[in-house]
């Protein structure tokens, strides 16, 4: 299927169409996604609406392939060779990663990665700086590495700002997310995690962000919350504790208050956003009930949803 762009829509009415469009299609089995003829999109802003189009297929044609079909925009000269540079940065942070390590201990061999992603993109889950972050820690086991873990972490910040809190299963972070303190907790919980019809871009939501917010809001209930994990529960005491500042710059948040709400009758708790969107994350006190929300949210609203569990060691 290739489906020409049009001038004067947003990404967001793009996708809304071409998910209406997917539904009633049988079956796809490849997805041409033009860079231009119309459309004139830069580089940038054509792999973010690759990404966000390719989200709304897979809602319905999980198997299909996409392609991003190289049609330059005529206005921008240079739009190869920064489509380029803009796959490098997305696709190669593995490789990037394995070069540094390969340069500072002169490895004498390659290694074949297959990496196969479930985690939704433009979604608040930090799928790339978890994928980056167990590279790391993986290679390092493999070769028997004799390096520390603190210069581990010097390496992954140099690879993206959330790829050392992906090294944790329960931290505290502070700063602009490199400073981060390991801590310890026996409370183990289900966790619902809700993606939207829709996806947000980082770059848009901090831009959103800056403009709005002058000071960043100070979450006063983070001494609460250490207090319960401290206290290994009751998870219930979690309620009204979590709270997200980029909810509050969100263009259209229906569908999160949809979500929320839902959450809410269906006993879930603290129904919060993930980093910058757009997925929701949920608090379940136990597995029926996050059985009966996982269900619901398919069934109801044909949402991409995942049931996962805390890790706390």
């Amino acid at each position: 299927l290739w489906h020409p762009n049009s001038d004067d829509e947003t990404l967001e009415e793009a996708v809304a169409k071409r998910r209406e469009l997917y539904k009633k299609v049988p079956r796809i089995d490849y997805l041409f996604i033009p860079g231009g003829d119309p459309g004139e999109y830069y580089a940038d802003e054509f792999i973010e609406r690759t990404k966000a189009i390719s989200n709304a297929l897979k809602e319905n044609h999980k198997n299909a392939k996409v392609y991003p079909s190289a049609q330059a925009p005529h206005k921008y000269h240079d739009w190869g060779d920064a489509l380029i540079k803009e796959l490098e940065n997305e696709s190669n942070i593995l490789y990037k990663a394995y070069q540094k390590l390969k340069e500072r201990f002169h490895l004498s061999t390659g290694i074949h990665v297959d990496l196969i992603k479930h985690i939704p993109t433009q979604a608040g889950l930090g799928g790339g700086s978890a994928d980056c972050a167990a590279f790391l820690l993986g290679v390092k086991e493999l070769f028997n590495l004799d390096i520390s873990q603190a210069e581990l972490e010097e390496i992954g910040a140099t690879l993206g700002s959330d790829v050392v809190p992906c090294m944790y299963n329960l931290a505290l972070l502070t700063g602009v997310g490199d400073h981060v303190t390991p801590l310890k907790s026996n409370l183990n919980f289900p966790v619902l995690i809700v993606k939207p019809h829709f996806s947000c871009s980082t770059k848009d939501m901090y831009e959103r962000y800056d403009t709005l917010f002058k000071n960043f809001p100070r979450n006063y209930s983070t001494d609460k919350i250490l207090k319960v994990l401290e206290n290994n529960g009751p998870v219930t005491a979690l309620h009204n504790l979590l709270y997200n500042c980029f909810e509050e710059v969100l263009e259209d948040d229906y569908e999160i208050k949809l979500i929320k709400n839902a959450v809410f009758k269906l006993q879930g708790i603290c129904p919060t956003l993930c980093g910058s969107g757009s997925c929701v994350f949920a608090i379940f006190p136990n597995e029926d009930d996050l059985d009966k929300a996982y269900d619901y949210f398919k069934k109801t609203y044909h949402y991409e949803v995942f049931k996962a569990h805390t890790m706390n060691k």
